[in-house]
């Protein structure tokens, strides 16, 4: 995989999962299964299903 390649990848997680209309699919897409999800709002997480929950519930709560 070239550079441009990694940086286009990365453009989307950030844009498509931390982007303000969260995707879930990209979850699917781009990680790994035993994708190991961490910062500083819970103890981490592993595991695609558990980083989209994550994920899915921040977007309401920040939403509402």
């Amino acid at each position: 995989m070239s550079t441009e390649d990694n940086k286009a990848v990365v453009g989307r997680w950030f844009t498509e999962f931390w982007g303000r209309e969260f995707n879930p699919a990209v979850i699917d897409e781009l990680a790994a299964p035993d994708i190991r999800f961490e910062y500083s709002l819970h103890a981490p997480l592993r595991g695609r299903t558990r980083s989209a929950r994550s994920r899915g519930s921040s977007a309401v709560r920040s939403r509402t």
